[in-house]
């Protein structure tokens, strides 16, 4: 160690130019790896390769279970409707904008399910249904068709609205736009399509209503926008700051800018050692990720503190009459071995870190301690090496500058008046100082965590918003799914059958979201297979329906979802449901007579038509007139029976007589493709996904899966074959090639407080699928986070005891070579000891959770506190040689030494307090709590040290 320190003075003090050129061109290496450094923003990389983390990886993997969509979500704000005109506008315009724009990247459809689906396309259906435009579509109307939707397909419509849909009334705060994109899509592929819907909408004029995309990749995008744009500004913060300390403390601007140039230099090899050490290169650590974005104000810190000893023994140097060259050389060489220390044994507090299970707390380490060896070498040889080539200039008549702190009369003085409380009451001291560390680790015991990407969401960031909106809305994350992993033979109908049973359990599970009716919209290879057989059975059921509305067998509100009762004033103008449309059967508005139920006619028959406009208002029309008399029963009773008559008429028109009285008479479960040939049936006007659904109806019972289960001898290798011609890729996503694992995907609303829970629940739910499968396992990204957080805790207490052990070994194995005299290094640890409880039972005391980012705490309170001894230390050891007395190299140690770690932790402490500033609240925790640790490093160690290394000091004299 001293080797080293000695090579760097001769380097500084007899080759300065070549010094510096050699930082210069280091630095433009790193600076241009520097430049690729890419912030990761994922909360899943904090996992690691605990169980359920791997088992949810291999997962997403295998079948894409995270960002494989992307959900609009429209707000029609409070009061507003997504179900009135304009709303169901807005639906159809979303829809197709999402089409035109991502048209490339859709997946591909299947009969059921469309690659976007609209919250307004269940209404626009019936509307088509109806030949009416969507702006002819009135209370009524929308109310009549949600009703029939409801009916035909509940959980998916209601899935698509928020939760305080109002049926009868047809209204709906919000609605969802949900959009399927091609599973084989990679996560910047997925973004990309994010981010051009979302550029789609902001220029798509939506009137009163907001829409905003969702996914996954655009919440972590967001996310690392808003840090790569606060990192800068907080930076620039702490900059000035820095300035304005050093300043105070420098008293001259060459030292000033020299320290900040230092910085700078330090941040550059950080951004450099980070990629190289990254996956690009040596792949030894993961992408920056969250919390690291912590790491450049720490060594903003650290540096400082470098710099403020090296500049502070410089002026020493001189003061005592060296040159330029002989003062720098000096100042590496005594502060040079306390500074390398320093490093070596913060850099082994740090990579303490290295020992957590999760990966970017272990890169955090790696990175800080790559940063301190930096900030060693760069402050180590710029500040004198510059500070030297500067002073030659000037006038050798006197030293340069003054004492670090202004003078006697100011931070020294103040130092003074410290060291007496450490002189007149060190067993109290000490004493104090043991109380507080064993409350401090009894209250650390119950410290809150908590663990959460949404925790990262700035205040007044777009999907911070919209988060707040969805949960408001639909009741929290609409996206959260769990999943049943299961492994086992999909080809055996035992397993499928057994799958079908723990789905029937899953509505009387606590936070599996339902739907009204208690149905769960589950996604499976059982469900996908289900999905397709009742939308053959659909397409039967609809074919004869309309044979036998033809035939006058069956009313024609089952095929038209007509109001029971509708209002005058509600009746569209278009589509043939105007005043001018009702002219059939008993309401015959037309012809020479009129037929009246009520009024003056009722005895007399009919009326002429002119005799009865002449007896109208002016401009008041015969047929508007008529429809005054009836109610809003009558007049629905009367849209009905003209509606009945043209579609009627429409469909013996298609079908012809002799065909729709054959259909009429055939049960829905023996339609198929050749009956419809044998009787005639026009199959070209048959849409061909119905056309594919009824073959698939009749292969699927062929197979032996007739109804939602398969039977006993069922062929399921042809059943999924058949399915996947159908539906292409839609069985890919839940079942693998070879038929043995399979993906069950719950809805659920447990949030990550009660994911563990929700887990055993459904554990016991798949009890009978765990009997003929070969494994289940229950995972979700809720349950991934639980399990990093229970790592996390269980991580700190092996963490904080390997710190502390290692640095004690070092500092105690240091202290018996050099001096023989082990317990010395013992006392250097009073700080970091005394410093790690009492913060974690501030946090306690004060609420501060225990999460990503106040975990690292321990290791920068080992950082600091260890840097803090070391120097106190090693400065009492020079004054106690030099005094006559304890007490008296307790003064000047503290006098002098103390100014310097002073004027660094206040540098340090308003470095870090910059992040409260910040708009992520654990960024803004970091930084409070921090500087609470710089603050608690400099009171212990001005105190609690120098009250130990007093009574030890007396001791050895005692002896002595």
């Amino acid at each position: 160690m001293q080797r080293l320190v000695d090579a760097m003075s001769r380097l500084v003090e007899r080759r300065p130019g070549w010094t510096l050129l050699a930082l210069a061109l280091v630095t433009a290496v790193l600076g241009v790896f520097g430049v690729r450094l890419e912030v990761e923003t994922d909360i899943a990389e904090f996992a690691g390769d605990a169980e359920l983390a791997q088992a949810f990886e291999a997962v997403d993997e295998r079948f894409g279970v995270r960002g494989g969509g992307l959900q609009v979500v429209v707000d029609a704000g409070i009061g507003g409707n997504v179900l009135d005109g304009e709303g169901l506008r807005v639906g159809e315009r979303l829809e197709e904008l999402t089409e035109r724009t991502l048209g490339d990247v859709l997946a591909e459809e299947t009969p059921q399910q469309p690659a976007v689906v609209s919250y307004a396309l269940p209404v626009l259906e019936g509307a088509e249904q109806l030949d009416l435009p969507v702006e002819e579509l009135t209370d009524t109307f929308v109310a009549a068709l949600l009703q029939q939707s409801l009916a035909e397909d509940g959980d998916e419509l209601r899935g698509l609205l928020s939760g305080d849909l109002d049926v009868e009334r047809a209204r709906a705060r919000g609605g969802l736009v949900v959009v399927d994109l091609d599973p084989e899509l990679d996560e910047e592929q997925r973004l990309e399509a994010g981010l051009a819907l979302q550029e789609a909408l902001d220029a798509e004029d939506t009137g009163f209503l907001d829409a905003e995309p969702f996914s996954f990749e655009l919440f972590s995008h967001e996310l690392e926008e808003s840090m790569l744009t606060e990192l800068p500004v907080l930076l620039g913060l702490s900059v000035l700051l820095i300035m304005a300390v050093l300043w105070v403390l420098f008293r001259r601007l060459g030292d000033v800018l020299l320290s900040l140039t230092g910085l700078l230099l330090v941040q550059v090899w950080l951004a450099g050692s980070a990629v190289l050490l990254g996956p690009q290169f040596l792949g030894l650590t993961g992408q920056f990720s969250q919390i690291a974005v912590a790491v450049p104000v720490m060594l903003v810190g650290l540096g400082v503190d470098y710099s403020v000893h090296l500049v502070a023994r410089y002026r020493e140097e001189q003061a005592a009459g060296r040159d330029a060259p002989t003062a720098a050389g000096g100042a590496v060489r005594t502060v040079g071995v306390a500074l390398l220390l320093v490093t070596v044994t913060t850099m082994v507090g740090f990579l303490s870190n290295v020992t957590s299970p999760l990966p970017p707390i272990a890169d955090f380490g790696i990175f800080t301690a790559a940063g301190m060896l930096g900030a060693f070498l760069v402050m180590g040889l710029l500040i004198p090496s510059a500070r030297q080539l500067l002073d030659r200039r000037r006038s050798a008549d006197g030293p340069i500058g003054g004492a670090v702190g202004g003078g006697e009369g100011r931070l020294e003085q103040a130092m003074a008046s410290v060291a007496e409380l450490a002189v007149r009451f060190p067993v109290p001291v000490i004493v104090a100082g043991l109380v507080a560390g064993v409350l401090g680790t009894l209250a650390a015991i119950d410290l809150d965590t908590e663990f959460s990407q949404e925790e990262f969401v700035p205040d007044d960031a777009r999907v911070g918003g919209l988060l707040d909106r969805m949960d408001e809305l639909f009741g929290g994350d609409v996206t959260e799914e769990t999943f049943l992993l299961v492994e086992g033979d999909f080809t055996d109908p035992a397993v499928v059958q057994a799958l079908h049973d723990t789905e029937a359990s899953l509505p009387d599970i606590d936070d599996v979201r339902t739907v009204e009716g208690g149905g769960v919209d589950v996604v499976s290879p059982r469900t996908l297979v289900n999905e397709l057989r009742e939308g053959a059975e659909v397409t039967r059921e609809r074919l004869v329906e309309q044979a036998r509305v033809a035939v006058g067998e069956q009313p024609v509100e089952d095929l038209l979802p007509l109001p029971d009762a509708i209002g005058r004033e509600e009746l569209p103008d278009e589509g043939g449901f105007g005043t001018d449309g009702i002219d059939d059967g008993e309401y015959d508005l037309g012809g020479d007579g009129v037929d009246a139920p009520t009024g003056d006619t009722r005895a007399g028959g009919g009326i002429d038509e002119d005799e009865l406009q002449r007896r109208l208002p002016p401009g008041v029309d015969e047929s508007d007139a008529l429809l005054g008399l009836l109610d809003d029963e009558e007049v629905a009773q009367a849209l009905e029976q003209g509606a009945e008559e043209e579609l009627r008429e429409d469909l013996l028109g298609t079908l012809g007589e002799d065909t729709a009285t054959a259909l009429a008479a055939t049960e829905p479960g023996e339609v198929d493709l050749a009956l419809l040939e044998a009787i005639g049936y026009p199959l070209e006007e048959l849409e061909e996904s119905s056309r594919e659904l009824l073959a698939l109806a009749v292969d699927l019972e062929a197979a032996g899966w007739s109804g939602e289960a398969p039977d006993d001898d069922a062929d399921l290798d042809t059943v999924y074959d058949r399915v996947t011609d159908l539906a292409h890729d839609a069985l890919d996503q839940v079942l693998d090639e070879g038929r043995t694992l399979a993906l069950v995907m719950v809805p659920t609303e447990a949030g990550e407080e009660d994911a563990e829970p929700l887990a055993d629940a459904l554990e016991q739910a798949a009890a009978p699928l765990a009997e003929v499968a070969d494994d289940v396992l229950v995972v979700s990204e809720q349950l991934v986070v639980q399990e990093t957080l229970d790592l996390l805790i269980e991580a700190q207490t092996e963490k904080i005891l390997y710190s502390l052990g290692t640095a004690l070994l070092l500092l105690v194995v240091y202290e018996t070579v050099r001096s023989r005299r082990p317990m010395l290094g013992v006392i250097t640890m009073v700080p970091t000891v005394f410093a790690v409880p009492i913060v974690l039972g501030v946090m306690w005391l004060i609420g501060l959770p225990f999460n990503a980012l106040t975990a690292t705490i321990a290791s920068v309170a080992i950082g600091f506190g260890v840097d803090y001894g070391i120097h106190l230390s090693n400065r009492f050891q020079e004054e106690s040689a030099r005094a006559g007395s304890s007490e008296q190299a307790v003064r000047e140690t503290v006098r002098h030494t103390g100014a310097a770690l002073a004027g660094s932790a206040i540098t340090t402490t308003l470095a870090f307090g910059v992040l409260m500033l910040s708009d992520l609240e654990p960024i803004v925790q970091f930084g409070g709590i921090t500087a609470l640790t710089m603050a608690a490093a400099l009171v212990t160690t001005l105190v609690a040290q120098s009250s130990c290394l007093l009574l030890w000091d007396r001791h050895h004299r005692a002896r002595a």
